[in-house]
């Protein structure tokens, strides 16, 4: 999606620490054509001599693929921490309307 956000990893994190934070999450949108990995390495450089706190990162699938599933089941092998969270919208106008009384 090749997100881009107003603050970077320097000014968040400097803000973050003020607040007394000492851990921030960023979520990672791979660019058009970028595979899941090539996400999370372009976020890595981002963040390299930036950041003043702890951070991690949080790829990000809009439109999975067979390959982007196969890079998410090959990283689970190599030691890295992580998790995988599932959000499915669902869009039916009606289911979210207040029903009528017959």
């Amino acid at each position: 999606m090749g997100k881009r956000t107003i603050d970077d990893f320097h000014s968040s994190t400097v803000q973050a620490a003020c607040g007394g934070v000492t851990t921030v999450i960023d979520y990672v949108f791979p660019a058009p054509g970028e595979t899941l990995m090539q996400g999370v390495e372009s976020w890595i450089a981002k963040a390299k001599g930036k950041t003043i706190i702890d951070y991690g990162l949080h790829p990000t699938l809009f439109k999975p693929d067979d390959q982007m599933l196969q890079e998410m089941s090959a990283r689970i092998g190599t030691g890295r921490r992580g998790t995988v969270r599932s959000i499915l919208r669902w869009c039916n106008r009606e289911a979210l309307e207040p029903r009528q009384k017959p």
